[in-house]
């Protein structure tokens, strides 16, 4: 009998740390990320990889050594500020932004960059997709994630797999609760359709943190879940999201996950974080600077051997996807031509607080008028 091999962790960081405004990072804060982990992590990890999407940077690595390891995370908080030196050499804009504090304390967790680390025994052709998305919010995933494991026009799994046909539990946060700990609920995607859609039409607020196999308890996706936006007293952006989503062998499969986002789903988010914009799918490296957006979603697809990662394929990089951007940008110019009327988020979810403002400046000036006479 083989011995049982040990848990593989797939790590993701990333993080805003600057650029030409909020469009893209320059390439050499990306070499510089990239650099910094060769020189300082032999021993730390067994493969990573370096990407942009829209002005963050991604670092996924494959280890051995599980979640939360002081280690990589502190290697990878160091490879951010070398970046951000970078970028305040180049007098960047918004150099460092994502990151809270100037001095590490054990974990990234909380400290600006989106994580997510999932652990798991590997399959035989272990295959995963990073999917990165910009100028949007962990809620953006919803909409895409809850057709692609629990609906059949998306997932063409349930129609052939018994052990699919079981459904998929969601993990969903409420990311208003302010108490210790977190406040979830678990629904199965197969017997609970309705109330989990009427969950995460709230995107703002309920979100998914994880999917899993209700047949074998596997697990299928994860979401980055921080909120930037109440973790910090001054406007740092959207939360600007990541995924890792299992596919194939029990899980849905890779065309369906990435099929879904032709639908261009309509988001929280923008380059001002405040508006109703199109979600974008675009390959790696894709800048974001059509006016306000739109909020955009790369695809990575990995696979791992014993913590080892392939080189990526970029699931959006095909001629069919050009059409999708097309669409997508033909919506993204008609919500810009109605802005601010229909397309503005309510005021608790803006990110800048100018309106807010605005607002207080005029309540003064309001009259009270038409008081009914006494009786």
């Amino acid at each position: 009998m083989e011995p049982k091999k040990p848990k593989t962790t797939i790590s993701v960081f990333k993080a805003d740390v600057g650029g030409p405004g909020h469009i893209m990072p320059f390439p050499g804060m990306i070499d510089e990320v990239r650099r910094y982990l060769e020189a300082n992590g032999q021993g730390i990890y067994k493969s990573f990889h370096v990407s942009s999407t829209g002005d963050d940077i991604a670092i996924i690595v494959g280890h051995q050594r599980g979640p939360n390891d002081k280690a990589l995370h502190e290697l990878c908080y160091k490879a951010f500020i070398a970046a951000t030196n970078v970028a305040k050499g180049l007098n960047a804009y918004a150099a460092g932004q994502d990151l809270f504090d100037t001095a590490f304390c054990g974990n990234l967790a909380g400290m600006g960059p989106q994580i997510i680390e999932m652990e798991i025994d590997e399959r035989k052709g272990e295959t995963v997709v990073l999917f990165c998305m910009d100028k949007t919010r962990a809620g953006a995933f919803s909409g895409a994630f809850r057709r692609a494991c629990g609906t059949v026009e998306f997932n063409t799994g349930l129609l052939h797999s018994v052990k699919m046909q079981q459904g998929f539990v969601f993990e969903v946060l409420d990311n208003y609760y302010n108490g210790p700990g977190e406040r979830v609920i678990r629904l199965n995607s197969n017997s609970e359709m309705p109330a989990l859609a009427a969950l995460l039409v709230v995107e703002d607020r309920y979100v998914i943190k994880s999917i899993t196999s209700a047949a074998t308890g596997e697990l299928c996706a994860m979401v980055s879940t921080f909120c930037l936006d109440r973790s910090s007293s001054t406007h740092v952006g959207k939360d600007d999201p990541v995924a890792l989503f299992r596919v194939q062998g029990g899980f849905t499969a890779l065309g369906d996950v990435l099929g879904v986002f032709a639908l261009c789903f309509l988001v929280g988010g923008g380059m001002r974080g405040s508006h109703k914009v199109v979600l974008m799918p675009v390959e790696v490296g894709t800048c974001v600077s059509d006016g306000d957006g739109p909020a955009v979603v790369s695809a990575q697809v990995f696979c791992i051997n014993e913590g080892v990662l392939t080189d990526p394929t970029d699931g959006f990089k095909q001629p069919t996807w050009d059409k999708v951007r097309e669409k997508a940008s033909r919506i993204n110019s008609w919500l810009r031509s109605i802005e601010p009327d229909g397309v503005t988020l309510p005021l608790n979810e803006i990110e800048y607080h100018g309106i807010q403002d605005t607002l207080e400046a005029l309540q003064p000036r309001f009259e009270i008028v038409n008081v009914p006479a006494a009786t």
